[in-house]
């Protein structure tokens, strides 16, 4: 089911063409009032249930397991002066009343971020926080993770980029510790696809003159399980670009004045399970 998703033909995007979404060139639906935004799922026209992306899930399941991502993304619609996109699950419908609530159950080098540096232009420059594997890391239980790549860059005079990328463990590295008692539990979690392996992504912009974030997306980059090996052994930040077959999935758009708290919740529950995320966002 996951395969479905990467590669979806026109006819497939079921649920915009029965209720005539529009999606932009990333797939994006923007968000209107039309769009009463629950946890777990969104109320359409005031009659009809569709599903977040399943991308957004923890296991990239489709029942309803969300986490806590969804409960801020909720409450995007609420905050001024942005706008709002998301990508929806394009194949699942139902009436409302089926809306279920249901709560799912080092190293670095580089950069150090703050936000306080962000007007400096010589502030830019690759970071990189990779986790430290040790005999008892239970981190490993639920997702393991080997590093998150960032790049800060000037995007012109007035605002500054920011590029997160979560490399997970490939199947080489998960079959060398295969006796490793954490990461053999945490390596079924990553067994979603036969053909694929999904990181997390995300980018962010910071307007200067505007004094907070202008821009947010998060996504998932879908590779081939041969190029994710690739991906992995890479220590020259070439990144997805270099990938031939690299898929770029975006789930989730946010322009405008972004509070800083807000990106920092939305990154901090989309990369579930990532202690390393907090460390960079704190500068530590």
């Amino acid at each position: 089911m996951i395969d479905d998703l990467i590669e979806i033909p026109e006819k497939g995007y079921r649920v915009h063409h029965t209720l005539g979404l529009v999606r932009d060139k990333y797939d994006l639906v923007a968000i209107d009032n039309r769009f009463d935004l629950r946890p777990q799922g969104i109320i359409y026209d005031g009659e009809k249930l569709i599903y977040y992306h399943p991308f957004f899930r923890r296991f990239f399941e489709w029942p309803n397991n969300f986490y806590e991502i969804t409960k801020y993304i909720c409450q995007l619609p609420g905050l001024k002066n942005i706008s709002v996109s998301l990508t929806i699950d394009p194949f699942w419908m139902d009436s409302k009343e089926n809306l279920l609530q249901v709560i799912e159950k080092d190293y670095w080098w580089g950069l150090k971020f703050h936000v306080d540096k962000l007007n400096d232009p010589n502030f830019q420059g690759p970071l990189v926080y990779k986790r430290v594997r040790n005999p008892s890391n239970e981190n490993d239980m639920s997702w393991p993770i080997d590093r998150i790549e960032a790049t800060i860059s000037n995007q012109g005079p007035n605002e500054k980029s920011i590029t997160l990328e979560q490399i997970d463990l490939p199947d080489s590295f998960l079959n060398e510790y295969k006796d490793d008692p954490f990461l053999t539990l945490g390596a079924r979690a990553l067994r979603y696809s036969n053909t694929y392996r999904l990181n997390r992504f995300a980018h962010f912009t910071w307007n200067k003159s505007q004094g907070s974030f202008s821009h947010l997306d998060i996504a998932m980059i879908a590779y081939r399980l041969e190029d994710f090996e690739r991906r992995y052994k890479e220590k020259e930040f070439l990144g997805r670009n270099l990938i031939p077959h690299a898929k770029k999935i975006k789930l989730l758009r946010i322009d405008g004045e972004i509070p800083t708290e807000m990106v920092e919740r939305v990154l901090g529950k989309f990369f579930i399970g990532n202690e390393l995320i907090q460390e960079l966002l704190d500068g530590k």
